[in-house]
């Protein structure tokens, strides 16, 4: 019986130091090898493409020689495992980004240390990471709680994913845990982008038709309320389920006294009837706000006190199957996906409560800017622009009409 033959190694040098590459089997990832008194270090390149790796190999080997030259501390390699844990127990994250990054280093830690095998940090490459994004994208590497009909992700949430990689390695530079970033600029250019990205908006109507299916859909009267606050703040789902009913400023004394908890000028209550605080430990950005409430909205809000009794610090939406907690995700988009079945309405790709606030900013961005900012919730015009104020047919229509 034949035998395979094994793959035959070669040596590559650059900037003075020789390296041996060689494959376990052919066609297989390139390895890199290195022996310096007596001692055998190897790392796989991650790479097939004989010529793709010998690049790689050099940028290895120029690397090494920069260290040498300024020196480095000694000490065993850190893991990416150990790393992320690290990171977990000691970094000051918000509640609510920690459980988000608590999911994402599992993913990172699964793809890079599949079965528990320790993977030292400074191996990183380029094809590690190409690696993930295309597991992620075709499904392969998923979290437990994927609720998606999809089997893979969009390219948004793979680059957040890639960004928050990015956090803990310069976490590990800070903390001299690693002696440089592993991550080179031209490794970073494997994270996705998004040119043209797929968003949907909440158009006026579309809403209109939610909200007269609201009540018929749930009774309660959460998921009307929670579709007008949506649609009159444009503020994010999950800021919306925390409100608490102390959090609804109802005349000018409480508007007064909302704006002074957040540190605002208390003087705008002189212009504000009625007015929301916005919690900062259930802001994306960790910030406190206020932002006013319309008319429409109030009567609203007045419409759903009536068939509430929670009062003071209560949830304003409490999750009637668990009580003395905030209804959750799964929950209000079950609902919503049920309302716009009850409604006759399709479901867009990348929808849901998040059009909502699309929508929102869509319809005021003939408004100026600061103050559609201050409204919403947002920290940065460049994200309001890019990101939630879309085009629509009308407005492009002026534009061309306009000479």
């Amino acid at each position: 019986m034949a035998t395979k033959k094994k793959a035959k190694p070669w040596t590559v040098e650059a900037h003075g130091i020789r390296a041996r590459l060689y494959r376990r089997q052919r066609g297989g990832p390139v390895y890199l090898e290195l022996r310096e008194d007596g001692v055998k270090e190897r790392r796989s390149l991650g790479l097939a493409e004989k010529g793709t790796a010998e690049d790689a190999a050099r940028e290895v080997l120029r690397e090494i020689a920069e260290e040498r030259l300024l020196g480095r501390p000694g000490g065993p390699a850190i893991t990416f495992g150990v790393l992320a844990q690290r990171y977990l127990r000691d970094a000051v994250v918000r509640p609510e980004r920690r459980t988000y990054l608590t999911r994402t280093l599992g993913l990172w830690t699964r793809h890079l240390e599949p079965g528990g095998r320790p993977f030292e940090v400074d191996s990183l490459t380029r094809s590690r990471v190409e690696q993930y994004v295309q597991a992620r994208r075709d499904g392969r590497l998923r979290t437990d709680d994927h609720r998606s009909n999809d089997d893979g992700v969009q390219d948004g949430t793979i680059r957040n994913e890639c960004r928050a990689l990015v956090t803990v390695l310069l976490f590990g530079v800070e903390e001299r845990l690693l002696d440089r970033m592993p991550l080179t600029r031209r490794a970073r250019e494997a994270f996705p982008t998004e040119s043209n990205p797929r968003r949907s908006v909440a158009s006026p109507g579309r809403v209109q038709r939610l909200m007269g299916v609201a009540d018929t859909v749930d009774p309660s009267g959460q998921l009307r309320a929670l579709i007008a606050i949506a649609w009159h703040t444009g503020r994010r789902i999950g800021a919306i389920r925390h409100l608490r009913v102390s959090d609804l400023c109802r005349g000018a004394d409480q508007v007064r006294g909302g704006l002074g908890r957040v540190g605002k000028d208390e003087s705008w209550a002189e212009a504000w009837s009625d007015a929301i605080v916005w919690r900062p430990e259930h802001d994306k950005g960790g910030f406190s706000s206020v932002s006013p409430m319309s008319k429409s909205l109030r009567a609203e809000m007045d419409r759903y006190a009536a068939r509430t009794a929670t009062i003071g610090e209560g949830w304003l939406f409490e999750y009637a199957g668990r009580p003395g907690k905030p209804i959750g995700q799964n929950a209000v988009d079950w609902l919503l996906r049920k309302a716009e079945t009850a409604a006759g309405l399709d479901h867009p790709a990348r929808s849901g409560w998040h059009s909502f606030r699309r929508g929102w900013a869509t319809l005021r961005k003939a408004m100026p800017l600061a103050d559609v900012k201050e409204a919403g919730g947002w920290r940065d015009v460049k994200a309001l622009e890019q990101a939630y104020s879309q085009a629509d047919p009308v407005t492009t229509q002026s534009v061309v009409e306009a000479s």
